[in-house]
């Protein structure tokens, strides 16, 4: 297992890094917002900032409270097609959704198919996003907040009202996930 396969191994790297630094400013993007939330809760006193991309402290849609994400039957599927396809065809279909309705660039596909990229590991990422609620511990962070959103984002969206008066809200517009 690699030390950035499990979330607690990842708080612990991080940190090992911030020990010594003031004034941090964490900048993260889709379900690694998750692991900053989470992160940050434990570790608020230093960290002067969060800047989240395309991220929200909670991907699964719930009808109860009126939050917008993904429906945790589609993800399911995702785990599923994990499973039965290849790398190669699960991850042609991530970025088909996560891109749409522009085309997937080959660059995309590039990025995606590094060599720290598996089916292990993406299974993991998956999981979190289907575990990980951290919609009251964000809204009592007390810390600047800024979420950059893009309006055609499939996976994250940009309807969701957040119950911390410390966020600010930038919507980019012709951009996906």
């Amino acid at each position: 297992i690699n030390k950035f396969d499990n979330i607690n191994s990842i708080h612990s790297e991080l940190y090992s890094e911030i020990q010594v630094a003031n004034n941090i400013i964490i900048i993260a993007y889709s379900a690694g917002g998750v692991v900053a939330v989470d992160f940050i809760i434990k570790y608020q006193p230093q960290i002067q900032q969060l800047i989240l991309m395309n991220s929200t402290p909670c991907f699964i849609a719930n009808d109860i409270d009126n939050w917008h994400g993904l429906a945790q039957a589609d993800l399911l599927n995702m785990q599923k097609k994990l499973s039965q396809l290849s790398l190669e065809n699960f991850l042609q279909s991530f970025a088909y959704i996560a891109t749409y309705p522009q085309r997937v660039q080959n660059k995309t596909l590039e990025n995606l198919y590094s060599r720290f990229c598996n089916k292990k590991r993406i299974s993991y990422w998956l999981q979190i996003l289907l575990d990980y609620d951290l919609r009251i511990a964000f809204s009592q962070l007390n810390l600047p907040i800024l979420i950059i959103l893009s309006k055609e984002d499939n996976l994250v969206s940009i309807n969701n009202e957040y119950q911390n008066i410390k966020v600010k809200k930038i919507i980019l517009a012709n951009a996906t996930h």
